[in-house]
């Protein structure tokens, strides 16, 4: 492919570049930018000195474990990355909405600790007037409520997973009684459970995913592993939910009857969606993705409006899941 690009595009992809560098595992290679943009290996260093030149001391490259002639180039992630011109009035408002619909009170509380610190700051960039009307309008917001599940796990075991992460290292882990290594990979935070995805020693191409809840203790290793070009964004927006089937992801259909389509459309229900509207005035909504139970669940709460048609697991998933609700009521 040619490098000669317009303004736009080479601006959105350097933007790109740089944000796939602040992945928190392993960095990038010349490689992985040349494939993933379709840009020769000149551009591609070209684009890395840059980066290197601008971002200075959050700039590091690190060698490939595996292959030590292969460098990797990775940006730290800290705030100081950011000029405080970047802080507005409306970050704290949105910080603060996040906040109030936060469903993990271990976040959360950290979440209000950012708010703080950020507040602070902001009040020593505005005028009084400009404060006092953002502080007006958090006390105005607030949220509905609903059941919250309570995610109770261990910081400790948390904090040994994230450094393991970090510095590629295998870890010991019991799990459900059960004692094994795995590679860690990154963490899941979901409504109900999170999760450790990752992958076993003795089975390292198949990614699990491992209740954090349930792991009863996490020992590091001195065995490293090299992690490839995993990235924990692009696993989590391949499932509908949180749970990732081992012989997922799967081509999914729905369909959507005349009365509720007006309402469904409100709704981006994944991000590879396609919708196509029939002449019967019904709407087909196709996908590819993992995560079935708890599409099935989802569809549940749309009372017959919406309906699975592929695949075959998600039809009887939804089905059983029918069959229990009426059977529990008899």
């Amino acid at each position: 492919m040619a490098d000669n690009r317009d303004d736009y595009r080479g601006f959105a992809e350097l933007l790109e570049i740089i944000n796939e560098m602040r992945r928190p595992v392993g960095g990038i290679t010349y490689a992985y930018i040349m494939e993933r943009w379709g840009i020769s290996k000149k551009t591609a260093e070209r684009i890395v000195k840059f980066i290197e030149e601008y971002f200075g001391n959050h700039f590091d490259v690190i060698r490939d474990v595996e292959n030590h002639r292969v460098k990797r180039f990775r940006l730290d992630s800290t705030s100081e990355m950011l000029p405080p011109e970047y802080l507005s009035t409306e970050d704290i408002q949105a910080l603060n909405a996040v906040i109030k619909t936060s469903q993990n009170s271990k976040h959360t509380e950290r979440l209000k600790e950012l708010e703080n610190k950020l507040s602070r700051v902001m009040q020593r960039r505005t005028t009084a007037t400009e404060f006092d009307n953002m502080e007006s309008t958090l006390v105005a917001q607030a949220a509905s409520r609903g059941p919250v599940a309570k995610i109770d796990y261990d910081e400790g075991t948390e904090r040994k997973i994230k450094d393991a992460i970090l510095r590629q290292r295998v870890i010991l882990m019991k799990y459900r009684g059960y004692e094994f290594t795995v590679r860690p990979l990154g963490l899941l935070y979901g409504k109900n459970n999170h999760y450790l995805v990752a992958v076993r020693t003795d089975d390292p191409e198949t990614k699990r995913t491992y209740v954090l809840q349930r792991i009863e203790y996490v020992e590091p290793t001195r065995e490293r592993f090299n992690p490839g070009d995993f990235n924990i964004h692009t696993f989590a927006r391949q499932s509908f939910g949180v749970f990732h089937e081992e012989d997922g992801p799967f081509d999914v259909v729905w369909l959507v009857k005349k009365p509720a389509v007006r309402d469904a459309m409100r709704y981006t229900f994944h991000e590879s969606q396609n919708i196509t509207h029939n002449p019967d005035g019904t709407m087909t909504i196709s996908m590819r993705a993992s995560g079935l139970r708890e599409m099935a669940w989802h569809l549940f709460t749309w009372g017959g409006a919406i309906i699975p048609l592929a695949p075959q697991r998600l039809v009887d998933d939804y089905r059983k899941l029918l069959t229990d609700a009426l059977a529990s009521l008899k």
